[in-house]
């Protein structure tokens, strides 16, 4: 209840608790609340594959009134995809429930991706003539980025040439809850420091995707767009948990000057060099 009560009351949150803390019930707890008091109408939560039909079962345990619609096999075959999302954008749903898989299946204005995708190009090409010609490396590295980015850009827009059903912003869709959502820790961000180890720019679709969504949501909704589930928050790297802030506290790293991971690093971390033992014990 403390959780649920903390997402009503300041929107954006990570439930990082220990597995078997109760973390479903808490969402779906937190999502009627805010349906039941008018603040969101459309929430969708976005589970992994293998959770789907427990996630359905629990959350019908706990509001067995409640009118969800789930996106199975079936329901989101390519064939009956459509027909799905049309579902999902003219009825009154008090929860929308989909797999980490279909959810990247949702297109987006292409518009919408232009400006938002092209921004981010933008900033990979300042960070590389910022760094000095004689840095071949990393002007190699940053122009990877900036193909890898523009290559991204296309295959979205040329698929959504094909697919030309309603897309996420049509839906009415206004809160997502991400289960597991260490699956996406890697959002791609603009660095002068990818030689450094532990320091990987490099994202996943499957993050950017969601990255894109949720920069829509908060568009409408600032600081109300967002829950993240997961019992391993942080996995790896510090360079996760600034993906994290850029997920849920976006706003407040640009009002900071924080929002270029350089930045954030030099505020609260150290680079230091040391001796690291190999997996053979060398």
């Amino acid at each position: 209840k403390r959780v649920a009560w903390r997402i009503v009351q300041k929107g954006n949150t990570y439930m990082a608790h220990s597995v078997g803390a109760g973390k479903t019930i808490a969402s779906v707890l937190a999502g009627m609340e805010l349906k039941r008091l008018g603040i969101k109408r459309k929430p969708m939560w976005v589970v992994p594959n293998h959770m789907l039909q427990q996630f359905s079962s629990e959350f019908l345990e706990l509001y067995p009134a409640a009118k969800i619609l789930v996106a199975d096999e079936e329901q989101f075959a390519k064939e009956n995809r459509n027909r799905f999302m049309g579902r999902v954008a003219a009825e009154n749903w008090d929860g929308i429930i989909i797999t980490h898989s279909a959810f990247k299946h949702i297109p987006m204005n292409e518009q919408f991706l232009a400006d938002r995708m092209g921004q981010m190009i933008a900033e990979y090409r300042d960070i590389l003539e910022s760094v000095d010609n004689d840095e071949r490396l990393k002007r190699k590295q940053i122009e990877a980025q900036i193909d890898k980015m523009e290559q991204r850009l296309e295959k979205a827009m040329s698929q959504r040439e094909k697919d030309k059903g309603i897309t996420f912003e049509e839906t009415g869709i206004d809160q997502i809850f991400v289960d597991e959502a260490h699956e996406f820790r890697k959002l791609d961000f603009s660095t002068n420091q990818s030689s450094i180890k532990g320091i990987d720019p490099n994202g996943s679709e499957m993050s950017m995707d969601l990255y894109l969504k949720t920069r829509y949501l908060e568009q409408q909704y600032p600081g109300r767009s967002l829950v993240m589930m997961s019992g391993t928050p942080i996995t790896n790297t510090m360079a996760e948990v600034f993906t994290i802030q850029r997920f849920l506290q976006e706003k407040m790293l640009e009002e900071k000057n924080l929002q270029h991971f350089d930045a954030w690093s030099s505020m609260f971390g150290d680079m230091v060099t040391n001796l690291e033992a190999q997996p053979n014990g060398a």
